[in-house]
């Protein structure tokens, strides 16, 4: 286990935010004092982080269950949305980077519907057709995608080192993770999927976001969520009587259809200041 500083003020000066007690060790998470980032402190070295990243995390699962096809039901509608919000933003079928690709379902989806996307991740580099972000042209992409992958990062300024050089000056970054500020917290407290110990590094609401995207020369243009995540995000959630579940779930989606930051999960559409 290693200790960090804060990712955002790089301060180590840290309140105890929350204590996690599973099967696979005690971990805690920290409120840095001086910006008010949570994140996980200390975490697993880098190099052994990859035992938690084998076919049995769900993303990466091949094997038949009814959970992985409820899952990747789910994935198939997530991607109805984002591709929307993408159209909004970008009207001609650009060049797309996905990094934390996953088993690349994101770009080999877009690459059917006519985009050019290309993807990359750190952990699962053999499905990847990108190895290296380094290698690549500057001004290479109009998009950039982290689909719930900025909160696994162990090299994530090395990551927005390279974004801005690879992202075209009128190019659009879009992130989405776990919400710090969802409303269903209060209900579900340590029990939330979403926490994800302890391959969760970082845990952003929307101001620790923007400090964050300012701090590496980004702006946030909008905000949207992804509403099929608060369902898996509640109902994924263990120790929790199921018809508590279900009035958190429509209390939640309520709040959350007027308050975006608020959501399960928040998408930001970010570009380059």
């Amino acid at each position: 286990m290693i200790n960090i500083n804060c990712i955002i003020c790089n301060e180590n000066n840290f309140d105890l935010f929350s204590t996690f007690d599973l099967d696979i060790g005690k971990y805690t998470l920290v409120k840095c004092i001086n910006c008010d980032f949570v994140y996980l402190n200390p975490r697993i070295e880098e190099k052994n982080i990859s035992n938690f990243y084998d076919i049995n995390y769900q993303p990466f699962q091949k094997k038949v269950s009814f959970l992985n096809i409820i899952y990747k039901c789910l994935r198939k509608i997530n991607f109805i949305f984002k591709y929307r919000i993408i159209n909004r933003y970008n009207k001609n079928k650009d060049k797309i980077l996905d990094i934390g690709s996953g088993d690349n379902f994101f770009s080999k989806s877009m690459n059917l519907k006519g985009w050019k996307s290309f993807n990359y991740d750190k952990y699962n580099n053999s499905n990847s057709n990108i190895q290296d972000l380094s290698t690549l042209k500057s001004n290479s992409f109009n998009i950039v995608t982290l689909w719930h992958s900025i909160e696994h990062m162990y090299d994530i300024n090395y990551v927005f080192k390279n974004i801005n050089k690879l992202l075209t000056k009128d190019g659009y970054l879009y992130i989405a993770c776990p919400n710090l500020n969802a409303s269903e917290i209060y209900y579900l407290k340590n029990n939330w999927i979403a926490f994800d110990i302890p391959r969760h590094l970082y845990h952003f609401d929307f101001n620790s976001m923007q400090k964050f995207l300012d701090k590496n020369n980004f702006k946030i243009v909008n905000i949207e969520n992804l509403k099929i995540d608060i369902l898996f995000n509640i109902f994924m959630s263990k120790n929790i009587n199921i018809l508590y579940k279900f009035f958190i779930y429509f209390h939640s989606l309520l709040i959350q259809f007027y308050n975006k930051k608020k959501s399960s999960t928040i998408i930001y559409i970010c570009k380059i200041k």
